[in-house]
């Protein structure tokens, strides 16, 4: 299973996140016609961590979380389920096991782009796995 698949099965699961979007969760581009409020995610980088005696079995993947809605409110809430279960997470998420999660940074936006305009709240996470 690959990091995206892994991570969408993982986050659809949470109960807070998927009693607001549902299975409206995306990888890296939203489909046209998507129906709001919605989930996208990017994974930025997937490399190994080094360590004294070379490649460590440690692994790095950082996402980007964009949290989208028609109202900063609501992208607000979205963000703030996805925080609570993320924050410090560690245990399975797919084949992998998660020593580690950490929020790095968040923000707000909007995005006049999107259909009618659309608000995002987008959070940047570090997941350290094996």
């Amino acid at each position: 299973m690959t990091t995206n698949a892994e991570f969408f099965a993982w986050i659809s699961s949470q109960a807070g996140v998927s009693a607001l979007i549902g299975d409206r969760i995306y990888p890296c581009q939203l489909p046209q016609g998507v129906i709001y409020p919605c989930i996208r995610f990017l994974r930025d980088d997937d490399g190994g961590f080094k360590d004294f005696d070379g490649q460590g079995g440690t692994l790095m993947t950082e996402l980007q979380i964009d949290c989208i809605a028609d109202t900063l409110t609501q992208a607000e809430a979205i963000a703030a389920e996805v925080s609570g279960a993320m924050k410090n997470y560690t245990g399975a998420m797919g084949g992998r096991t998660v020593q580690r999660v950490s929020l790095e940074s968040e923000f707000d936006a909007y995005e006049p782009s999107l259909a009618e305009g659309k608000y995002r709240v987008s959070q940047a996470w570090t997941i350290w796995h094996y």
